[in-house]
């Protein structure tokens, strides 16, 4: 994800969430944390307790886990918040819903769409692999079901390709397969689902269950089975996602749901299993160049997170090409970031003297959700900016290299 840099390199390959709390009516409670943020210009993490416990009725029963804390550790999935010891720190995506509040103003409707582009991209980052799939076959449950496994058993065989390795292999097996939640008990004695979330689960096999009975030699298995508990919960929350942003309603896959899953494919973002059943999200490749592999070897074109904006902004907006339309790519694109920037700065009081630069990763959603919202087409700006940074003289802006990232712009005062 684009700036996020995750604990294990190789979870690129693997596109997908665990069950979870807070999950459903996703848009309408993102855009009252937006309203929080931006209210505040900061989040306290009494805020976000008050937010959630009052605000949505989730109060603290008798779990260990607060509700707060599930919803900060999804919402972290979605780039929006994290968790930080005593604290709560907004992400980038929190930052980029709020400067489109700002430029959008009271303009509801155009907002909401901006929302729904911003959200599809985190979706699609964080849980590519699994609501793909379901979008794909309209949450039916039986092809839901094929679909997953045959995404499982692609994306196996892509990498047995790649690893000569049988302990890596099988790490990366496990890493792709869709796994059960184990059922443990806690202090009370009710049984209860471990969640993704959890940092520590309960053994609740003996250590001589997990030895190895095998020869270090055999392949890894190659069983792909799909929990049925898992399926349901999936589904439904899924299913609710693609309602949410407008892909998905009473009758079935929506026209720009269907226009999503092709523009995912022409864009080179989403490769398929050669028959366009299956949808296969590996991730960017600046994250797959991180453990040294090139998209062609997993027999895909590769893609940016520019890239996956712009199909997402063609599927909800068909007619849509990258080229200018009312706003001129040269120079004002330049000047629209400017205004981005500024309000990047304002966004929170406590960190305004250090943001000196705006970064790609949210330069770029505003500009395509705010294009979307505004209903007219989006600009080249890598070749806009390209053009600036090789000015000789009153250049605007120049970048600057993050480290991980796609880097930040300097505006020059």
């Amino acid at each position: 994800m684009a700036a996020i840099i995750q604990a294990d390199p190789y979870q690129t390959l693997s596109r997908k969430i665990g069950y979870s709390v807070g999950l459903e009516n996703l848009r309408e409670r993102v855009k009252q944390l937006v309203s929080l943020y931006s209210g505040k210009q900061g989040l306290s993490l009494a805020d976000f307790k008050d937010l959630v416990e009052i605000g949505w009725g989730r109060k603290k029963g008798k779990a260990k886990t607060a509700p707060y804390e599930h919803f900060a550790n999804f919402y972290s999935t979605l780039n929006l918040v994290r968790l930080f010891g005593r604290d709560i720190e907004p992400l980038y995506q929190l930052d980029s819903l709020s400067i489109l509040r700002s430029l959008l103003g009271a303009q509801e409707d155009k907002y909401d769409r901006a929302v729904k582009v911003v959200l599809a991209q985190s979706i699609i980052e964080s849980d590519g692999d699994v609501f793909l799939n379901g979008l794909q076959s309209e949450f039916d449950p039986l092809r839901f079901e094929a679909l997953l496994k045959e995404m499982v058993e692609e994306k196996w065989r892509r990498l047995d390709a790649v690893f000569p390795s049988l302990q890596l292999r099988a790490k990366l097996r496990q890493l792709v397969s869709i796994k059960n939640q184990s059922v443990v008990q806690d202090e009370g004695q009710k049984t209860r689902r471990s969640s993704s979330a959890d940092r520590f689960t309960r053994r609740t096999t003996p250590l001589t269950a997990l030895r190895r009975t095998s020869l270090l030699s055999n392949a890894p298995a190659g069983v792909v089975e799909i929990p049925e508990d898992y399926l349901d919960k999936v589904r439904s929350s899924r299913r609710g996602w693609a309602i949410d942003l407008g892909l998905f309603d009473a009758k079935g896959r929506t026209e720009q749901g269907t226009s999503l899953l092709e523009h995912l494919i022409l864009q080179h973002v989403v490769s398929s299993d050669g028959i366009g059943r299956v949808a296969l999200f590996w991730g960017y490749t600046s994250n797959l160049r991180r453990i040294r592999i090139e998209p062609k070897q997993l027999s895909s074109e590769g893609c940016e997170a520019w890239d996956l904006l712009i199909a997402i902004s063609q599927g909800y907006s068909p007619e849509s090409k990258t080229s200018p339309a009312r706003m001129d790519p040269y120079p004002d694109v330049v000047d629209f970031l400017a205004d981005v920037f500024r309000l990047y700065r304002k966004a929170r009081t406590d960190k305004a003297l250090i943001r000196n630069s705006l970064p790609m990763y949210i330069a770029e959603p505003v500009l395509v959700a705010w294009c979307v919202a505004q209903g007219v087409s989006i600009p080249p700006l890598h070749d806009t900016l390209e053009r600036e940074f090789k000015k000789q003289t009153r250049r605007r802006v120049q970048k600057m290299k993050i480290r991980d990232t796609a880097g930040a712009l300097f505006f020059m005062s």
